[in-house]
């Protein structure tokens, strides 16, 4: 495990990996560490000497502490990654995770926030008028209206506005571009919000969009915040992360006709596998209808 750290600075300039994959992969390869260093102290000072049954007996251990196969399973793609990356760079000659396969993860159907609430929320509900009020709600509206992911809210840039065209540039994961386009209503809020954020700080010595209350570029912890704080004014659910309202966008243009394959290029997965969740999200959904309804459906 000598070359962790040229790793972590792969994954995070090179692959451009979210800061959440980043400091996840970085624990999960600390976590093998120690596990080699008490149970095969003599191949921790060489890559080369790791084989498949000590990453195995590593994996044993992990269902013995009755890890969820979700974890197990990110556990053993940053393992891989990792091996991959040496074999790459040729710091060692055989990847001893070839032969090792990923857990199947049992499929939990995405949170979604009905699209009654969350217009109950954004056009119904007041909303104060100050700078902090105004970059709550275009926190809110930026994730539903975009479907983007948490990372590359943090990192979007006034720059990355084009008004003329009604566009954002969105840089996702793995430095990939997408533009998305924005509705007038959007629009109109992120020309709202850099006008009061123009007035409030005057001498930023940045370009980011959303700003913590010191001025400071936005973080993902004041996300959630956020997203929790106002989701919980219209639902009970028990996820309010702003990862349900990207499932909600999804599923809101699926319900509403859109083509999968345009929701695929709108939320920038690279395979329609990843798109294909929210499919079986809308059929459930018909599903508790037809039940509800239905003469002989169950009540």
């Amino acid at each position: 495990m000598q070359h962790r750290l040229a790793f972590i600075q792969y994954i995070t300039s090179e692959k451009r990996y979210s800061p959440h994959t980043i400091n996840a992969y970085t624990k999960d390869l600390e976590q093998y560490n120690d596990f080699l260093m008490e149970h095969f102290l003599d191949v921790t000072q060489d890559d080369a000497l790791v084989k498949l049954r000590h990453i195995r007996r590593w994996i044993s251990q992990l269902s013995t502490d009755k890890l969820s196969a979700a974890s197990i399973h990110r556990k053993i793609s940053a393992l891989k990654s990792y091996y991959r990356f040496l074999l790459k760079k040729r710091l060692i000659e055989n990847n001893p995770t070839d032969a090792l396969f990923l857990p199947e993860i049992p499929k939990r159907l995405p949170t979604v926030i009905e699209a009654s609430k969350m217009k109950q929320l954004l056009d119904e509900s007041p909303w104060a008028e100050d700078w902090c009020s105004v970059r709550d709600k275009l926190v809110i509206e930026l994730l539903y209206s975009l479907g983007i992911r948490v990372g590359e809210l943090v990192a979007l840039k006034t720059k990355d506005f084009d008004f003329s065209l009604q566009i954002v540039r969105i840089w996702g994961k793995g430095g990939k571009q997408r533009n998305l386009p924005l509705l007038p209503h959007l629009i109109v809020l992120v020309q709202q919000y850099i006008a009061l954020k123009n007035a409030t700080f005057p001498t930023l010595d940045h370009d980011y969009l959303l700003l913590s209350n010191t001025a400071k570029p936005i973080y993902a912890k004041k996300i959630h915040q956020i997203t929790t704080e106002y989701l919980s004014i219209v639902t009970t659910a028990n996820k309010k992360n702003p990862h349900v309202l990207r499932h909600s966008f999804a599923t809101h243009l699926l319900d509403g006709g859109a083509d999968l394959n345009a929701i695929k290029e709108l939320l920038g997965h690279s395979d329609l596998s990843s798109t294909q969740i929210y499919t079986h999200n809308s059929i459930e959904r018909l599903r508790e209808v037809y039940q509800q309804a239905h003469p002989k459906g169950e009540k």
